[in-house]
C-alpha cells in the first residue's frame, strides 16, 4: 500500500507493479487525476487497472 496526495503521486512516478488507484481529494484539474491514474496504467503493466473516485454524497465535489 502506498498513499500519496496527487500533488505528489501524479508526476514522476511509474508504479507498473499497482494495478489500483483510489482518489480520495478532487483536484481542481482533472488532467492531474488522469496523470495520476497513468503512473500505474502504462506501458509494461500486466494486469487490469482499477480506478476509482471518491466523491462524498450532496457534497459540492458530487456536481463538479
Amino acid at each position: 500500500v502506498l498513499v500519496v496526495t496527487l500533488r505528489v503521486g501524479a508526476v514522476g512516478m511509474t508504479l507498473t507493479s499497482a494495478n489500483r488507484v483510489y482518489l480520495f481529494e478532487p483536484a481542481f484539474n482533472p488532467a492531474a487525476e488522469v496523470q495520476a491514474a497513468g503512473r500505474i496504467h502504462r506501458l509494461g503493466q500486466t494486469k487490469d487497472v482499477l480506478v476509482t473516485r471518491f466523491v462524498y454524497r450532496d457534497s459540492i465535489e458530487e456536481n463538479i
